[in-house]
């Protein structure tokens, strides 16, 4: 004979599911942050290999003001390569973020 699943199991089966996806889904988020992470800090050692061989090349001393101003044009740096996806604004010192923007938005780059 044959036996079929009666409502009461199938129901089980589903809240097991459920609970084991809520289980995973939090940790999937952290790993997604941290992959947001690497690739800034990716992008942060190629902009810094890229300013560092045009210094090698072309005796350039870099400042605080205008490593991403003039030089992006001479290196063929796109405007969004200074923008870092986890890049959520400013924080103050209370912990609280800052609603105005994100830093890319109010400055021009991520990395300060």
């Amino acid at each position: 004979m044959k036996q079929k699943f009666t409502l009461i199991e199938l129901l089980v089966v589903i809240a097991i599911i459920g609970i084991l996806a809520s289980l995973l889904l939090p940790s999937l988020a952290k790993s997604r942050k941290k992959a947001r992470t690497a690739v800034c800090l990716n992008t942060l050692k190629q902009i810094s290999t890229a300013l560092y061989i045009y210094d090698e090349d072309y005796s350039f001393s870099t400042s605080r003001t205008s490593a991403n101003t003039g030089i992006t044009d001479s290196l063929n740096l796109s405007p969004e390569m200074w923008e870092c996806p986890e890049d959520q604004g400013t924080w103050d010192n209370s912990g609280q973020a800052n609603l105005a923007g994100t830093t890319f938005e109010r400055i021009g780059t991520s990395y300060h």
